[in-house]
C-alpha cells in the first residue's frame, strides 16, 4: 500500500529543450510514476492471492 501511495505522486524533472539560439532549460515538467506503481500493484496482488491460498489451505486441512 506505502508503494502504490508513493506511486501516485508525480515528479517535476527538468527538461532540454532546443532552440534556434541554442540550449534552454524548461522547470516543471510532471511525469505520473507509473513504473513505481506497477510494482506497488504486483506486490498487493500476490500479497492477497497469498492470503487467500493460505486460508484455503487451512480450511481444506480441517476436513
Amino acid at each position: 500500500m506505502i508503494i502504490l501511495v508513493a506511486g501516485t505522486r508525480t515528479v517535476s524533472y527538468p527538461e532540454e529543450v532546443f532552440d534556434v539560439n541554442g540550449m534552454n532549460l524548461v522547470t516543471g515538467n510532471t511525469t505520473p510514476n507509473y513504473f513505481i506503481n506497477f510494482f506497488g500493484l504486483a506486490i498487493l496482488l500476490f500479497g492477497v492471492g497469498s492470503l487467500l491460498s493460505h486460508a484455503e489451505i487451512r480450511r481444506r486441512s480441517r476436513k
